[in-house]
């Protein structure tokens, strides 16, 4: 009953949307197809079993929402963010690992940055400047990410005066 309401309640076009990138298309945590939920302060996707995880993590670190009944949080500039950056692989669960498993992984994963190539904020806040700024709209920016995460702040105000006046 409950996955029928939910069903019922649900827009696919943002999903769609953030699905149009290969990447998009597995869950960024254990590769299950046609994630329904995502960080939107990561720009990750994922499955309902990880977003779970993700949620157990706080909003601090990962904000969880859907793509297919969130709506409203969703702006063009969020999507084309989704869009923009494109995340490999490095570490991966199974489809099969149990809640402990995941969420073991998932706390490692994102909140000690484990299992990453290259440093994750240098990368992810690097593509997304890059991209606000070259369609000069970094103001909508600010309203994805917490407002306690003052790394993210003062790196985009860094941005801004290193694109705007130069």
């Amino acid at each position: 009953m409950r996955n029928s309401i939910a069903e019922a309640l649900s827009n696919y076009e943002v999903a769609e949307r953030i699905w149009a990138e290969p990447s998009n298309q597995m869950c960024a945590d254990c590769s299950d197809a046609k994630p329904e939920w995502a960080a939107i302060n990561l720009a990750v996707v994922f499955c309902k079993r990880c977003a779970g995880e993700h949620r157990g993590l706080g909003p601090s670190i990962s904000k969880v929402r859907s793509l297919k009944m969130d709506k409203k949080v969703w702006s063009e500039d969020l999507i084309q963010v989704c869009l923009v950056y494109v995340r490999v692989l490095y570490e991966a669960l199974t489809l099969n690992s149990s809640s402990e498993e995941r969420r073991r992984f998932i706390t490692a994963k994102y909140l000690e940055r484990k299992h990453q190539k290259y440093t994750f904020k240098c990368s992810f806040y690097s593509t997304v400047c890059r991209f606000q700024f070259q369609f000069h709209q970094p103001k909508s920016l600010f309203l994805h990410f917490s407002s306690t995460d003052l790394y993210n702040i003062l790196f985009l105000k860094t941005w801004q005066k290193f694109i705007y006046f130069q």
